[in-house]
């Protein structure tokens, strides 16, 4: 997991719920009937994938508008958090759709509802040290706080081992002469996006696995 600096949040998303008190996520904001809603949350959408270099939140696999879904750290579920439904510094972008309800279902969506002070938040400027990783592309907590996320986001699902791996694998068929040049590349932070998985290179390679 990598920390996410929040920026401003859109102008347009400050002026509509501005003009909209008491509104609500679920019923307001995502109203297919009102086309303007629908439009300032595109542009959320489009705010918090930017912020986040086109990676999930928690994963940090490629996301891009098509593939993810606006996340709510602390759930929108209206009996928990009610003022934090349109807070954006509680909204991210996380991988996938819509709920598959498979096997291998992970992050924003495993979720759901659950909450508690142990889940590492991509807010927190130490959220990456919660976790390490193995050349095979698994991924274990370092602490309680780790392991707790790793178990209920199931960044641990064979699906992610698997293309966690697969990152892996591009690198080691990469001559060992530019190895360092291509590392270098995908951790290069300066760009609109960022390397997937990237705290799992930086931690591999700080580490010297790879």
């Amino acid at each position: 997991m990598k920390r996410i600096i929040k920026n401003t949040e859109p102008a347009t998303f400050t002026s509509w719920k501005a003009s909209h008190p008491g509104a609500t996520y679920k019923n307001d904001l995502c109203n297919i009937n009102d086309a303007s809603a629908l439009v300032v949350k595109a542009s959320l959408k489009q705010s918090l994938l930017a912020e986040q270099k086109f990676l999930c939140c928690y994963c940090e696999c490629r996301i891009t508008d098509a593939n993810s879904h606006i996340e709510h750290f602390r759930p929108k579920d209206p009996t928990m958090f009610p003022n934090l439904q349109l807070e954006y510094s509680n909204l991210f972008a996380s991988c996938t759709k819509e709920p598959t309800g498979t096997i291998d279902e992970h992050c924003g969506h495993k979720k759901g509802n659950f909450f508690s002070s142990d889940l590492v938040s991509p807010l927190e400027p130490d959220c990456s040290n919660h976790f390490s990783y193995m050349m095979d592309g698994t991924i274990s907590g370092t602490d309680q706080r780790g392991q707790v996320t790793v178990q209920k986001l199931h960044l641990d699902s064979a699906l992610l081992n698997g293309q966690r791996k697969s990152v892996i694998d591009d690198f080691l068929d990469v001559d060992d002469e530019l190895l360092d040049e291509e590392i270098a590349t995908h951790l290069d932070e300066k760009g609109a996006t960022l390397g997937e998985f990237f705290t799992m290179v930086e931690y591999l390679r700080r580490s010297g696995q790879l």
